[in-house]
């Protein structure tokens, strides 16, 4: 896996792991979506499900994992054991939100990481299809109302902000991480069901931070969230001066083909002159490649200047390389692909890893069409790094900066000490 083709590389995403080679796309089911009319409740009908709908949405999950998931052993044991316990719960469900966390935790007696049942109303299911459209434009939903931010997810509660995209309407609007959102609109907070049809609009969320109660208004945008998320860690870069040092700072995002393009683009045309680099591989999704380290790890010999000057004289100098100090932030959301950059930065001591352990999700999944409300992510393949099955295990920090509390404080800790470590190898 360390020695990875540009075709592997799109082997592990997000907060899970995606196998672009080889993915399937199961047939739908054949249910329409209603039209856009909102409920009495503010959310459009297609939030709403009934028993028929659980029970084939059951039978498609139930065929895929008995035909694609990477172990017999455990579709035919903790699965079968997962689906017969919360049967009853997946065919009483009313609304997505509830068929999610009641087929969730069928699924999660799996106990391995790239299986998730994600609906309309998940992000992850968004970002996802508008990833994997680069490749199979059957998968392809076009662009969405896109807010920038992510609630839920161990240990955060599921109205809670784990993460906001920078430069996204999120960020612009003063949401914080460890906000937990009450109401949108005056409707109860579900999921992304809330933001249909609201882009260019002014919604108006009611949040408790450090118990009190605010309002901010978020402008949604119509996006295509795989681009977000690289735009966002576009807008991330950013350069400051300490004493004599320029210090250089990225938050990548996700990982991808279009990621690791602009990724390199940026370390040459923005931050390739810094003496140290913050590399922040907090939250997000996967999708990297060890392919997105090759500039870390490039001898200047090797990879001379290249100079060019045209008619006036004006010269640009591409610089192939980047071999001064790194620090990576990592933390519990850091997941898959990112998990092989951490692994390579620790094992080579090529980078100081600051913040807390790796999620320890390292399966390779595929994405599987149930219907058009809900997909199936999968794990399809195990997998070791070097020899080391790091599912379940993750990748430990050199530096421990945890985020107890939950908040933008403790993100904002993580960064500190990042900085204050990169400093100090700079000396």
């Amino acid at each position: 896996m360390i020695n990875m083709s540009s075709k592997i590389r799109e082997t592990f995403f997000g907060a899970l792991p995606a196998l672009l080679f080889g993915i399937q796309v199961a047939a739908p089911l054949g249910l329409n979506n209603p039209a856009w009319a909102t409920s009495s409740e503010g959310l459009p009908p297609s939030f709403y499900i009934d028993a028929k709908y659980n029970q084939r949405a059951l039978d498609k999950v139930d065929a895929l994992i008995a035909k694609r998931l990477y172990s017999k052993q455990l579709a035919q044991t903790a699965w079968k054991d997962g689906a017969k316990k919360n049967h009853e719960a997946i065919i009483n469900s009313k609304t997505l939100r509830d068929l999610g966390k009641s087929m969730g935790a069928a699924i999660g007696e799996l106990k391995s990481s790239h299986c998730n049942f994600v609906t309309i109303n998940d992000e992850m299911y968004h970002f996802l299809h508008a990833l994997f459209s680069d490749f199979n434009k059957k998968l392809s939903k076009g662009k969405i109302d896109y807010v920038g931010f992510v609630a839920g997810g161990a240990p955060f509660e599921d109205n809670q902000v784990r993460y906001i995209l920078d430069g996204s309407p999120a960020s612009k609007a003063g949401l914080q991480i460890g906000d937990r959102i009450l109401t949108v609109n005056g409707h109860t907070y579900v999921g992304y069901s809330n933001f249909i049809d609201t882009a260019g609009k002014n919604i108006t969320f009611s949040i408790e931070r450090n118990g009190e109660s605010k309002s901010i208004v978020i402008k949604p945008e119509k996006e295509d969230i795989y681009t977000a998320y690289i735009d966002a860690m576009r807008k991330s870069a950013k350069v400051e001066t300490t004493g004599t040092k320029k210090i250089g700072y990225i938050h990548v995002w996700s990982g991808g083909r279009r990621s690791f393009e602009a990724l390199d683009d940026i370390l040459e045309s923005k931050l390739g002159t810094t003496d140290g680099l913050i590399f922040d591989l907090r939250d997000g999704y996967g999708g990297n490649s060890l392919d997105d380290l090759d500039r870390f790890y490039r001898s200047p010999k090797a990879y001379p200047d290249f100079q060019t000057i045209d008619r006036n004289g004006k010269k640009h100098t591409s610089r192939y390389y980047y071999d001064k100090p790194i620090v990576a932030i990592i933390n519990g959301g850091s997941r898959s692909g990112k998990e092989l950059l951490s692994y390579s930065f620790k094992q080579t001591g090529r980078a100081k890893l600051v913040g807390t352990k790796t999620a320890g999700a390292v399966l390779a999944g595929s994405l599987f069409k149930v219907d058009d409300k809900a997909s199936l992510y999968l794990a399809v393949l195990d997998g070791t790094l070097d020899g080391v099955r790091l599912e379940g295990v993750g990748v430990a920090p050199d530096v421990v900066i945890d985020n107890a509390t939950r908040d933008q404080v403790g993100y904002d800790k993580q960064l500190s000490a990042a900085r204050e470590t990169l400093v100090e190898q700079l000396k």
